[in-house]
């Protein structure tokens, strides 16, 4: 699974979840783990080739946060 979190301006954010199957979240956030909205609509295409995978997502602009915007991704694996 893959995390992607878009911070902006006064503490809101968006954090986007992408896993190898297919499965997604997407949520805005305003403080910490405080949720504005969720789930979010998302277009997700995954590609499994072997034990790796790939993952392509659009993202309304209107779900970010205000900018200028910090980014932060994890790769949790297992």
């Amino acid at each position: 699974m893959v995390e992607l979190f878009i911070v902006g301006e006064d503490e809101r954010y968006t954090e986007l979840e992408l896993g190898p199957h297919g499965h997604h979240l997407l949520l805005q956030l305003h403080g910490r783990r405080n949720r504005v909205a969720a789930p979010l609509p998302l277009e997700v295409e995954t590609t499994l080739d072997g034990d790796r995978w790939a993952a392509e997502a659009t993202v309304d602009l209107s779900v970010l946060p205000p900018r200028p915007w910090t980014v932060n991704a994890f790769a949790i694996h297992g």
